[in-house]
């Protein structure tokens, strides 16, 4: 179990330094930073696309069949297609993944808290505040995606400061 956590203290001020500048941005503008979401994916989509139809040449060079992996690249593709026309649709479902993900990582910092022999206090309080926050933007995403992306933002943020002090609190017990 300690491997685990040193593991997870190892790549902390990583995530704390990502979620803080992720954080301040989707505050600053959050109509952008729903509009890069999207062209984000789309792109990943395009790229596992191109991969695998590179690998399906490849492969059709050496055996004279493109197997699975030109239907696999036509269906990143698709994807990529897909997720650029239905944007709309897609980012009203953003809250509750981001909430989910909010609740996700406030429930492993719990643990992280449960198991601590020290500086418990502050760290309870954090995750805490995180899972009732993942919760609400879950099951009550607001009015608008705005003001989600906005309490996103801070909740990122707050995030971020909250891995930067476990990676501290961390790295004196596990000296």
């Amino acid at each position: 179990m300690e491997a685990f956590f040193k593991q997870f203290q190892k790549y902390a001020i990583l995530r704390g330094i990502a979620y803080t500048l992720v954080g301040i941005f989707a505050c600053v503008n959050p109509a952008f930073f729903f509009k890069a979401i999207i062209y984000f994916i789309a792109g990943y989509f395009i790229l596992m696309g191109v991969i695998n139809c590179l690998a399906a040449v490849r492969l059709q060079k050496e055996t004279g069949s493109y197997g699975f992996s030109m239907a696999t690249s036509l269906f990143f593709f698709l994807l990529a297609f897909v997720v650029l026309f239905f944007s709309k649709g897609i980012l009203s479902i953003i809250p509750f993944f981001l909430g989910l993900l909010i609740v996700v990582n406030g429930a492993s910092q719990l643990l992280q808290a449960l198991n601590a022999k020290k500086g418990k206090g502050l760290w309870l309080l954090f995750s805490g505040v995180m899972i009732v926050a993942g919760l609400v933007l879950m099951f009550n995403p607001f009015k608008t995606l705005l003001v989600v992306c906005q309490v996103f933002g801070i909740l990122l943020i707050f995030n971020g400061i909250s891995e930067l002090v476990n990676y501290f609190q961390l790295r004196k017990l596990y000296r």
